[in-house]
C-alpha cells in the first residue's frame, strides 16, 4: 500500500510538472457538492495562489473578459443540464491584470442521468494568438496593397483562369471581380485579331520566360477598348516551377489620346490554420525508459498500444539528421549542466513525412542533486511553421512587387515620416534620401509653387485620415520637373487605428503636355472658324446689297441701269465679292489654315485710295439710309503691294462699326503716308471705349451695345488685328 501511494504520488509530481513546462492547468467542477478544484498549474496560469484564492463557480467567471463571460457562462451550463461538453478558446484578465488566451476542454462524468462531475483543462495560447493576429495583419497588410495601387492586377493560373482581379481591373473593364473569377482570360477581355498573339505571350511565361513586356487591347464589358501596357512575370512554386502567372498592366488608353492615370496591385496570402496539439514525456537516462502520453503517439504518428521508443536507440529514426543531432546536443548539455531546452525540431512520420515540433525538457533531480528523470513536452507547430513560411515568402513577394511597379512609391508611418521609397523613385530623383528624414515642406523635390499647397494636401490628411491624392511636380534627376499624381492610403489596424500610409507617383507629364497642346489647337480651330464666318457675311451683304439696288432700278423703270458702264461696274462688283467667297471658301476647306489659325494673303499691286473709295462707294445706300456722311482725306495717292480682300475687310469691318455706333454723325477717314508705310485712320463721333476696355475689345466676342451703354457679343475689331495692325485710340467720347 505505502509503495502504491508512494508511485501515485510520485505520478502526481511528475504530471504537475509536465503540466508547468506545457503551460496547462487542470481543473474539476464538483457539481453535487458545489466544489472548484484547480491544480498549481492553473493558479500559475491565472496568477495567483491557493492562499490567495478559493476557486468556485461564480467566483471564476469574474476572471474572464466580459465579452466571454456569456460563452463562458452557457458551455458550463449546458454540460451540467446536459453533458454536453465544450472546447473554447477564451480571453481572461489574471490576477495580476494580464490579459491573456487559454484553450478550456472539458470531460463530463454522468451517473444516472445527472452531471456529477466536470473535468477539464487550461492551456495557455496566448503565444498562438499572438501569431495568428500577426499573421491576419500581414494578410491584410497585402490586401490593403493590392487593392490601394491604381495598376490592373491580373493573377492566372496555368489554364489562364483568372484567381486574382484586383479593384483596377473591375474600373477599368466594368466587370466584377465575382464575374470573371476562375473564367478563363481570353474569353472575356481580348479582341479577335489580338487573340492569338496575347497567348503566345502566355505561353512564354508558363515556359519561364519571364519578366516580359507587352500592350494590348482590354476590352470592358460595355465594349469599349482599353489599351493595357503589361509587366508580366510568374510566381514559382517551391520547385522552381511556374504556378501563376502575373499580369501587372498600366492603362496607356490616355497617354496615348491624352494620357491618365493608374493603378496597382498585388496577390494575397492564404491563412495560416492554427497551432495544433502537445503531448508529455518521462525519460529516465539510466534505463533509457521513455513513457508518453497519448498526444505523444498521435503527434508522432505512433501506434498508442505499442511500447515508447527508447531514446538513445530508436528516436533517432523521427528526426531528420540535423534535428536529432541538435537536440541530442540540448539532452547532452542538460545532463551535464541541469539547463532546460526548447526546440524547434523536424520530425518524420513513420510514412516519411515530415513535420515541425516545439520539444521542451528539463532535468529532475533527486535530494542529493542528482539528475534523475527527465521530464518535457512535445508540442506540433507544423501549422505555425507553414504560417511563417508564407508569411515570410509574402513580405518577399510584396517587396518584390513593389520595386518591379511601374511607379515610384513609399511608405510613411502614422505620423508621415517617410521609412520606405522603391528604387523607381531613387532612380527618378538620381540620388538616395535618407528615409525617415524627408521633409516635404523643405524639399527641393517638390516644385516651389506646388510646395505649399502639397504641404497643406499631406497636413490634412495626416490630420483626418483621409486618402492623400495631388497633381504636383517633381523635379527629375536632370532638373527637369514633371508632372505627378500623387495618391496615399492610410492602412489601419484591427481596432481602426492608423499604422501607415503606403503611397505612389504616376508620372502623368505626357498627359498634360497633350491636354495643352490640344487645348491650344482648339482655341485656334475657334477663332478661325469666327474669323471665316464673320468675313463671308462681308461679301455675301455687299452682293445682296447691289442686288437689292439693282432690283429697285429696275422697278423704278430706270433706263441708266442697262447702261454698258454701269453693268460692267456691278458684274465687277459680283466678280470680286465671288472671288473673295472663293477665297473663304478655299481657307476653310484647307485643314492646315484651320490647325493654325491663319488665313491665306494674295499680293498684288494696287492703289489704297482706290481700294477705300470703293468700299465707301458699295456702302453708300447704306451709309444714306443711316444719314451719315463720309469724308476722306489723303495726302496724294498710296500705291503699293496689298491683299486687296484683306484690306477690303478692314475699312468694311471700320466703316460698319462707324455706322452702328456713330450715331449719324459723320465719319472721318484719312490716309497718310509715314515712314514708308501706309496709315488709315477711321474715326467717328460714337462714345468711344474705356481706357480699362480698350485691350479687350480687340479680342473676340467684346463689344459695346451704345444705346443701352451695355457690353455685348462682337468679332468685327478683333477681325481687323488679324488683317493689319491695329492702333487702339478709342476713349470714351470718342472712337
Amino acid at each position: 500500500m505505502h509503495r502504491a501511494d508512494s508511485a501515485l504520488e510520485h505520478l502526481n509530481t511528475v504530471l504537475e510538472k509536465c503540466q508547468a513546462v506545457a503551460e496547462v492547468g487542470g481543473w474539476e467542477i464538483d457539481v453535487l457538492n458545489n466544489a472548484v478544484y484547480w491544480t498549481p498549474e492553473t493558479y500559475r496560469i491565472f496568477e495567483t495562489s491557493p492562499a490567495e484564492y478559493s476557486p468556485s463557480m461564480k467566483s471564476a467567471i469574474q476572471f474572464f473578459a466580459p465579452e466571454c463571460v456569456p460563452t463562458v457562462t452557457s458551455a458550463v451550463r449546458d454540460a451540467i443540464q446536459d453533458g454536453k461538453p465544450f472546447s473554447l478558446e477564451l480571453k481572461l484578465i489574471t490576477a495580476k491584470g494580464r490579459k491573456i488566451w487559454v484553450k478550456a476542454s472539458s470531460e463530463i462524468v454522468r451517473e444516472n442521468g445527472r452531471t456529477t462531475k466536470i473535468y477539464g483543462a487550461f492551456q495557455n495560447i496566448t503565444a498562438h494568438k499572438g501569431a495568428e493576429r500577426a499573421l491576419k495583419l500581414e494578410r491584410d497588410f497585402t490586401k490593403r496593397i493590392l487593392q490601394t495601387i491604381g495598376s490592373l492586377v491580373i493573377i492566372m493560373d496555368l489554364d489562364s483562369k483568372i484567381v486574382q482581379f484586383n479593384t483596377a481591373c473591375e474600373v477599368a473593364t466594368g466587370y466584377a471581380a465575382d464575374e470573371v473569377i476562375g473564367k478563363p482570360f481570353f474569353e472575356y477581355f481580348l479582341i479577335p485579331e489580338q487573340k492569338e498573339a496575347v497567348k503566345k505571350v502566355f505561353s512564354n511565361l508558363k515556359a519561364g520566360q519571364f519578366p516580359n513586356q507587352y500592350e494590348n487591347y482590354l476590352v470592358a464589358k460595355t465594349g469599349v477598348k482599353r489599351l493595357i501596357s503589361w509587366s508580366n512575370t510568374a510566381m514559382l512554386d517551391d520547385k522552381g516551377e511556374v504556378q501563376y502567372v502575373i499580369g501587372t498592366g498600366v492603362d496607356i488608353t490616355e497617354r496615348k489620346q491624352a494620357e491618365n492615370s493608374l493603378k496597382e496591385s498585388e496577390s494575397e496570402l492564404r491563412e495560416a490554420q492554427r497551432i495544433g496539439r502537445f503531448g508529455s514525456w518521462i525519460w529516465h537516462p539510466a534505463t533509457d525508459e521513455v513513457t508518453w502520453s497519448e498526444e505523444c503517439y498521435a503527434i508522432m504518428g505512433l501506434n498508442p498500444n505499442l511500447p515508447a521508443p527508447n531514446f538513445s536507440q530508436e528516436h533517432t529514426r523521427f528526426y531528420t539528421h540535423e534535428s536529432y543531432t541538435e537536440l541530442t546536443k540540448a539532452v547532452q548539455k542538460t545532463l551535464e549542466t541541469g539547463t532546460p531546452y526548447i526546440l524547434e525540431l523536424e520530425a518524420i512520420y513513420p510514412n516519411g513525412g515530415k513535420h515541425w515540433i516545439t520539444a521542451r525538457g528539463e532535468a529532475v533531480r533527486d535530494s542529493n542533486g542528482r539528475i534523475t528523470t527527465f521530464r518535457g513536452t512535445i508540442q506540433d507547430i507544423n501549422e505555425k511553421r507553414i504560417a511563417e513560411q508564407a508569411l515570410r515568402k509574402s513580405e518577399e513577394r510584396f517587396r518584390t512587387y513593389i520595386e518591379a511597379m511601374p511607379q515610384s512609391a513609399f511608405i510613411a508611418d502614422s505620423k508621415g515620416t517617410l521609412t520606405y521609397f522603391n528604387q523607381r523613385f531613387y532612380d527618378y530623383v538620381g540620388y538616395k534620401v535618407k528615409i525617415g528624414e524627408w521633409d516635404s515642406r523643405t524639399s527641393s523635390i517638390v516644385h516651389p509653387d506646388d510646395l505649399e499647397r502639397t504641404t497643406k494636401a499631406w497636413s490634412d490628411s495626416l490630420l483626418t485620415g483621409q486618402p492623400f491624392s495631388i497633381v504636383y511636380r517633381l523635379r527629375r534627376r536632370d532638373g527637369v520637373y514633371r508632372w505627378h499624381l500623387g495618391r496615399a492610403t492610410p492602412v489601419r489596424d484591427n481596432n481602426g487605428e492608423l499604422q501607415e500610409w503606403l503611397g505612389t507617383n504616376t508620372d502623368i507629364h505626357d498627359q498634360k503636355t497633350i491636354e495643352e497642346k490640344l487645348e491650344s489647337a482648339l482655341r485656334a480651330r475657334d477663332d478661325f472658324i469666327s474669323i471665316a464666318s464673320h468675313e463671308l457675311k462681308t461679301p455675301l451683304s455687299s452682293l445682296k446689297l447691289q442686288g437689292q439696288i439693282f432690283m429697285r432700278a429696275i422697278k423704278r423703270g430706270d433706263p441708266l441701269i442697262y447702261l454698258p458702264q454701269r453693268i460692267n461696274a456691278m458684274v465687277e462688283q459680283y466678280d470680286r465679292q465671288i472671288h473673295r467667297l472663293v477665297r473663304l471658301v478655299d481657307d476653310m476647306l484647307d485643314v492646315s489654315r484651320i490647325q493654325s489659325g491663319k488665313l491665306t494673303v494674295e499680293m498684288k499691286p494696287a492703289c489704297l485710295n482706290e481700294i477705300v473709295s470703293e468700299v465707301v462707294e458699295r456702302l453708300r445706300p447704306q451709309l444714306d439710309a443711316a444719314g451719315a456722311s463720309v469724308h476722306i482725306e489723303h495726302q496724294g495717292q498710296l500705291d503699293g503691294v496689298w491683299d486687296r480682300n484683306r484690306i477690303e475687310q478692314v475699312v468694311t469691318n471700320l466703316l460698319t462699326n462707324a455706322l452702328k455706333y456713330g450715331k449719324q454723325k459723320p465719319v472721318h477717314i484719312k490716309l497718310e503716308q509715314m515712314n514708308g508705310r501706309a496709315i488709315l485712320s477711321v474715326r467717328d463721333q460714337g462714345i468711344g471705349i474705356a481706357k480699362e476696355n480698350q485691350a479687350s475689345h480687340f479680342q473676340p466676342i467684346r463689344t459695346r451695345d451704345f444705346s443701352q451703354r451695355s457690353e455685348r457679343l462682337g468679332n468685327g475689331a478683333f477681325h481687323c488685328t488679324r488683317n493689319c495692325r491695329i492702333t487702339r485710340r478709342a476713349d470714351l467720347g470718342r472712337k
